[in-house]
């Protein structure tokens, strides 16, 4: 294999970034650079065509421009979004409460949980049931987990409006119809 075709098929090859941005090269019915964006469970796509750039180059630097413009944000909004987002495993419907049952050497109750990004020190705070009583004890360690959270929830809904398909120029497109079938086993 040549210098060249090893160039060419490392370009052809799906660029994976662990912040939720994917390049791929497109070469089937256009010639062009796909960028695919998972951004809250969905995926958004842009089509940077080599005829519209002039040149496959200078449509894989605006690709990849785009892809790095909001890789900072991207990455604080997953980032947040894990810390909001109820999980199926969840007892409580909360994120960041959950029950503790008795044991040997703790009394039973609410535990609110929560990492702090700028200490990064796990906190928490224990009500027990016995001392508020159950839905007591559950509302004291929601309120708790609220106010610890109050500041970054703020920052999660400016995210929120801020990362949006409009403000990318991307578009929501099913995989059938993305160009160049050959990406679209990938871009699911």
């Amino acid at each position: 294999m040549t210098q060249i075709d090893a160039e060419d098929r490392q370009r052809r090859v799906a660029k994976r970034d662990s912040n939720g941005f994917r390049l791929y090269r497109v070469t089937n019915r256009a010639n062009g650079w796909l960028v695919s964006i998972c951004f809250a469970g969905k995926r958004f796509y842009r089509y940077f065509g080599d005829r519209a750039y002039g040149s496959a180059a200078d449509a894989r630097d605006a690709a990849m421009t785009l892809a790095s413009r909001n890789s900072a944000l991207h990455l604080e909004f997953k980032a947040l979004h894990a810390r909001f987002h109820v999980r199926a495993s969840s007892r409580s419907g909360k994120p960041g409460v959950t029950f503790a049952p008795k044991s040997a050497t703790r009394r039973a109750g609410w535990l609110a949980y929560w990492d702090d990004p700028l200490t990064r020190q796990r906190r928490h705070k224990f009500f027990a049931t016995e001392r508020y009583g159950n839905e007591n004890a559950f509302q004291l360690a929601c309120a708790a987990r609220d106010q610890a959270m109050a500041p970054f929830l703020r920052r999660y809904r400016e995210l929120q409006l801020i990362l949006t398909p409009e403000s990318i120029n991307a578009t929501v497109i099913p995989p059938t119809e993305v160009p160049g079938s050959a990406c679209n086993a990938r871009a699911r």
